[in-house]
């Protein structure tokens, strides 16, 4: 049985029905309902949509979401649903990949220092990563990103099935992210360790750990925001500033923070920025880090796949690109 008509049943029948196919397929039911006598049915199901309208607002207020009129259910579903899940996908998979990334460095550090515990990277820029200097491009990718045009998703039924079979958020893709952060932190640690181990910064000046720190710390921060910038598919003004912001705060922050002279008694990060930026080393290893791996992996394997394995988005975005 694909489907059932029932009629003339009490609010309690109405939530059994609900029920018991959840239950018995496991999948997510939609409850949409606009009376008094739907309330049970809408709370039971895993989504409920309340309509306003003349039988009061008593199903529109125990619902999840409420709409004016039943032909609105089509662009809750097909546009404003699927933007939430393809954000929230994106959004998720991006946080697993830059905290992936800042765990794995100092995990692979922890073998050079005989598992001691020693933190590589300096406290305070560990204490700002997730919470300032990263937490913007993910914010606004949850917010404001669209994959197809709006009216593709109106127009076209076969873009709305492909969510429940875990487009953006199933195996192989969460296989990938996690596959790009290994490689991305094995490539940061490995690349950087050298230059940690001949000790010379420039002319009289050693690099010590705080220096090979920030400079892990810097590659991995401006790495996970242009990693970022590649996934954006709907670009709006106040993206761009997020995204201009959060490169100039981590910028801004590391130049005050080093020019402290101590602070609450510590003073091993005062001014190793500054001697940092004097060596044209640590300029080469940012362009490396962030040009060198995204570049010639990520956007090769995004124009390959999109050129001569396209998936059906790929299709809708040129179709309604070139009409627009």
């Amino acid at each position: 049985v694909s489907s059932a008509v029932c009629c003339r049943l009490t609010p309690l029948q109405k939530a059994n029905v609900v029920n018991m196919f959840q239950t018995k397929t496991g999948s997510t039911a939609l409850a949409i309902g606009d009376g008094a006598n739907d309330v049970s049915m809408i709370q039971e199901g895993r989504v409920g949509v309340g309509i306003m309208g003349l039988e009061g607002a008593q199903a529109a207020l125990a619902a999840d979401y409420a709409i004016p009129r039943f032909k609105h259910l089509k662009r809750l579903c097909c546009v404003h649903g699927r933007y939430a899940v393809v954000r929230n996908s994106l959004c998720v998979e991006y946080s697993f990949y830059k905290n992936m990334i800042i765990a794995l460095v100092q995990f692979i550090y922890s073998n050079y220092c005989g598992y001691s515990g020693q933190t590589l990277m300096d406290g305070w820029l560990l204490a700002f990563f997730n919470f300032a200097f990263t937490s913007i491009p993910p914010l606004f990718l949850g917010v404001f990103d669209k994959d197809v045009n709006e009216d593709a998703l109106m127009n076209e039924p076969d873009m709305f099935p492909g969510l429940a079979d875990g487009l953006y958020f199933d195996g192989p893709t969460l296989a990938r992210w996690f596959g790009e952060a290994i490689i991305h932190s094995i490539v940061l640690f490995y690349v950087t360790y050298p230059t940690m181990l001949a000790g010379d910064v420039q002319q009289f000046r050693v690099m010590d750990i705080n220096m090979f720190g920030t400079v892990l710390m810097t590659s991995t921060i401006y790495l996970v925001l242009t990693k970022n910038v590649l996934h954006i598919r709907y670009w709006q003004a106040v993206q761009v500033g997020g995204f201009v912001f959060s490169y100039l705060l981590y910028l801004v922050f590391v130049l005050i923070y080093a020019a402290i002279p101590s602070l609450f008694g510590d003073t091993i990060f005062y001014y190793s920025t500054y001697t940092l930026m004097e060596d044209p080393k640590y300029w080469m290893y940012l362009f490396l880090f962030v040009i060198g791996m995204l570049f010639p992996i990520d956007v090769a394997a995004m124009f390959v796949q999109r050129q001569l394995f396209p998936t059906i988005v790929d299709t809708m975005q040129d179709r309604y690109e070139s009409s627009n």
